[in-house]
Formats: C-alpha cells, sequence, structure tokens
C-alpha cells in the first residue's frame, strides 16, 4: 500500500514538473510585453490640418489574447482654415518707388523694383493670420514701409516658433521689422497662415536674399490693400517734349 502512495507522488511531482517547465517564464512574457507596448503618435496633415492618432506594436501575440496591429483609432479634426484665400492679382510691371520690395498679403504676391521703378522679380507668398490661437493673439503682418535691418543665410532659425521650443526653419531670413521677415518656407499657402513672417519658396527668398537686398538700404513696403498699386506713367518722347 505504501509503494503504490509512493508511486503516485512520484507521478505527481513528474506531472507537476513537467507543466513548470512548458510554461514560458515571466521574464519572457516581461520581454514580449515591452515589444508590444503601444506607440502612440500623432500624425498630421499640413495643408488640410486633419490630424491622426495614431497606435502601433510590433505585432506580436499579445499574452492578453490580442493580436495588435497598426489602426487609427480616434480621428481628430483641427480647426479648419478661416482665412480669406487670395484674390491673386500680378504686381505692376512699374512703379513709383525704387529699390523696394512691394508684399501685398491681399494678393499673395511680392515684387521687387529696381533703382528706375521696374520689375525685376517677382512670385508668391503668404503672411500672418488674423489670430493665432497656440499664442492666442493676433498675428497679422505688420503693415507699412520698413528698411531691411538685417539678413542671414540658408540655416536661419526662430527663436520662438514652435512656442516654447524654438527651431523652425527661416532660410535666407530678411529682417524689416523687429521680429517680422521675409524668409523662405515649404508652406505657403493661397491663404495668409504665418505668425506674422512673410514667407515665400526658399528659392525666392534666397535669390532676394543674395541678389537684391542690401542691408539698411532695400525697403519692404506691406499691405493687406485689396487694391492694384498705381503704376508709373511712362511718357512718351513726344509728350516729354
Amino acid at each position: 500500500m505504501g509503494g503504490v502512495t509512493l508511486n503516485k507522488h512520484i507521478a505527481f511531482l513528474i506531472g507537476l514538473t513537467a507543466i513548470i517547465f512548458c510554461m514560458p517564464s515571466y521574464g519572457a512574457y516581461g520581454a514580449r510585453y515591452e515589444n508590444e507596448r503601444m506607440q502612440v503618435k500623432w500624425v498630421c496633415n499640413p495643408y488640410n490640418k486633419v490630424c491622426h492618432r495614431v497606435y502601433r506594436t510590433n505585432n506580436w501575440y499579445s499574452p492578453y489574447g490580442r493580436y495588435s496591429e497598426r489602426k487609427t483609432y480616434r480621428k481628430k479634426q483641427v480647426a479648419k482654415n478661416t482665412e480669406p484665400k487670395f484674390a491673386f492679382m500680378a504686381p505692376p510691371e512699374k512703379i513709383e518707388s525704387s529699390n523696394i520690395i512691394n508684399v501685398n498679403l491681399a494678393h499673395g504676391t511680392w515684387g521687387a523694383y529696381d533703382g528706375e521703378g521696374k520689375l525685376v522679380n517677382s512670385g508668391k507668398v503668404s503672411g500672418g493670420k488674423s489670430f493665432c490661437p497656440d499664442i492666442n493673439k493676433k498675428c497679422k503682418t505688420v503693415t507699412g514701409t520698413f528698411t531691411i535691418y538685417d539678413k542671414k543665410g540658408g540655416d536661419c532659425k526662430s527663436k520662438i516658433f514652435p512656442v516654447n521650443k524654438g527651431g523652425a526653419p527661416m532660410p535666407y531670413c530678411m529682417f524689416f521689422h523687429e521680429g517680422f521677415a521675409l524668409h523662405g518656407s515649404n508652406a505657403v499657402p493661397n491663404y495668409n497662415a504665418s505668425h506674422g513672417c512673410v514667407r515665400m519658396s526658399p528659392a525666392d527668398a534666397k535669390w532676394l536674399n543674395q541678389n537684391f537686398v542690401t542691408v539698411g538700404s532695400t525697403r519692404v513696403n506691406v499691405t493687406y490693400d485689396k487694391t492694384k498699386p498705381p503704376e508709373k506713367e511712362v511718357l512718351s518722347e513726344t509728350e516729354k517734349q
């Protein structure tokens, strides 16, 4: 009878040992759990302002019985643009002023005029919008006529934006009033979208910076006026006499 009991105990211990060896260790589960921990990231489209909150794992089979895969769980709609789109109008070929860059933030254009008031180059711009939620105040570009007092190269960066971080690229920046500047940007929509600076294509900013602007003498005239600047009247030889 004692031998039978002993055999039962031995069989029980053998079975228990087999179960323990077959079970994955806590360390293995812990490592898998660490590998499977969800990563959360906002992915935003800079043009339509729609953002998706994306959850992603490394596609392990979860110890909790769930197979996790990349999936968008929640969609966040960022406030849509409320700024009016530009009523495009090409800059005039000749004006009364000279050695000046005319920036029209109602038409979304810039035009550079030489010493004789002739248009030598032009392009598209996007200036300050009416209100910026991240700084909770109006952020239109300052208007008036100013003289460019400083310029920097392709490594120019913002000291303020993004808010509390700084470092936003402002290639070939040209400062004309306090922190307001003309600069290159990869985001130049057909409406005003900045915190106050005047954005233009990096190629346009580089041309102005290196081929047109002289610090201390080149002027910038900024307006939100929808009317076209008056063209300089060109007199014929007969009229001059």
